[in-house]
């Protein structure tokens, strides 16, 4: 917000956003970063047409852009690591915190 022209004073008036945590175990965790990054994927498709639409320069776009070419490499690690950090037990906690963030 700063980058694009909001001063801080207005931007620190912001309030935080308390819906995703807290987290109670790293499989809690896990489930909610799930849906975060997963939503990185979508810049694949949405990034291209923004840029083709409207005329906003790269800056503007950023967030639209997700990783960049680097999306699909940090979504397949994330689940590597998700795979290795929660135990199978705790699998169902992961799925039920992707559900409710997701929701």
């Amino acid at each position: 917000l700063i980058a694009m022209g909001m001063p801080v004073k207005d931007v620190d008036k912001i309030p935080l956003c308390d819906l995703v945590g807290p987290f109670s175990s790293i499989a809690d965790l896990v489930g909610a970063l799930y849906v975060m990054e997963g939503s990185t994927l979508g810049s694949e498709y949405i990034y291209p047409r923004l840029k083709s639409n409207l005329s906003l320069d790269d800056f503007k776009l950023r967030y639209y852009r997700g990783y960049g070419s680097e999306t699909r490499r940090k979504w397949q690690k994330l689940g590597e690591t998700a795979e290795r950090i929660v135990p199978r037990d705790d699998r169902s906690i992961a799925a039920s915190r992707a559900r409710e963030t997701y929701l």
